[in-house]
């Protein structure tokens, strides 16, 4: 595995005030401009719809897996704009993610690429357990053009077609579980992934590792409410970026949890945006780990009914009884208070620079 210690570099910035009754998004989102792909060019960051004037976190992870941590205000619109400096004046080659998180566990990220402007075609990360997210990661093609990934698997396991499409800078991240596949987990061996336009192809082999890391969830998962997830054996003290996706791979949403303790253990819940009942797959494709669960629908409130009232026949003495509609009960669910990622403690760095124009 190459991702290495926690590189952490907290910084207080601050914004231009802006006007109070501007209204933020009702959804977060993020870009990232591209500074022209390059090993020395800079990249804008541009942050909508987070709480308003709030200290916003924000995670990078560069192509060896290692993280650094930022920290900014935004203004009272929930706007903010960043740029993403290289360190020491360069970024490495491949793709790096930047990750947003929402609170309650969620998050949201956006990628972009450092390179020669060649074609290159990477399978991450390094070295992967058998219970491993695949992520395979194209960069230096041609935009926003579909392209299919030939895998082979070991041990003469089979041969698979995967398709994805590149962005607008020319690069994919197309993340594979074993269980697309019918396999519990990817059994350690020799691994080739090919795209017809990056030759020659790309080998890498899987290997069982002692402690390795392990991913687990509390099952069945009941939509609307959170997930309990239970990590174990990742890096200490570290955030922990991941998806979920159907058994297809189709990709359901993503989650930033953390940091882990010293022992690399964490025990914590997630607001998991799920479309459906069904099976799912869930993974931390930077870390290892990864796993399945079920999801169902929420039990039905039974609604309390009155007994029929006895008829009563009409007299003179006892009149016909006035029927009274039953009352309903309702119940209300109370929500887990909103949480994300604590930070880590500041510490110097010139990486990230809020712009203040």
């Amino acid at each position: 595995m190459r991702f290495l210690a926690v590189c952490l570099a907290l910084i207080a910035l601050s914004v231009i005030p802006v006007l109070a009754q501007s209204v933020p998004a009702s959804h977060p989102s993020m870009t990232i401009t591209s500074g022209g792909g390059d090993y020395r060019s800079p990249h804008e960051v541009v942050v909508d719809g987070v709480q308003p004037g709030s200290r916003q976190m924000l995670v990078l992870f560069d192509p060896d897996g290692q993280q650094t941590i930022f920290q900014a205000q935004t203004a009272v619109t929930g706007h903010a704009t960043w740029t993403l400096n290289p360190p020491n004046g360069q970024w490495i080659l491949g793709l790096y993610r930047l990750v947003l998180p929402l609170g309650e566990g969620r998050a949201i990220s956006e990628t972009f690429v450092s390179g020669d402007h060649q074609a290159h075609l990477f399978a991450e990360p390094f070295l992967p357990s058998p219970t491993s997210v695949f992520d395979f990661v194209g960069i230096g093609l041609t935009p926003d053009t579909s392209v299919t990934l030939d895998l082979v698997l070991t041990a003469g396991q089979g041969e698979h077609l995967l398709q994805t499409v590149t962005d607008a800078s020319g690069s994919f991240s197309l993340f594979v579980w074993p269980q697309q596949f019918g396999l519990p987990f990817f059994a350690a061996g020799d691994y080739l992934v090919q795209v017809s336009t990056i030759k020659p192809g790309t080998e890498f082999r899987v290997r069982e590792h002692p402690g390795s890391s392990s991913l687990s969830v509390d099952g069945p998962v009941v939509k609307g409410l959170d997930a309990t997830l239970h990590l174990r054996g990742y890096q200490a003290d570290r955030l922990v970026w991941g998806m979920y996706a159907g058994l297809h791979g189709d990709a359901s949403g993503e989650f930033l949890v953390g940091p882990t303790s010293g022992a690399g253990s964490l025990d914590t819940s997630v607001a998991l945006t799920l479309p459906g009942p069904g099976q799912y797959l869930i993974g931390s494709p930077i870390d290892w780990g990864e796993t399945s669960f079920e999801a169902i629908e929420p039990t039905a409130t039974a609604t309390a009914t009155p007994p029929p009232t006895p008829a009563v026949t009409p007299s003179a003495i006892a009149p016909t009884p006035t029927a009274t509609a039953p009352s309903r009960l309702r119940r209300a669910r109370a929500l887990f208070a909103p949480h994300g990622p604590r930070s880590l403690g500041p510490s110097p760095g010139q990486l990230f620079r809020q712009d203040t124009s």
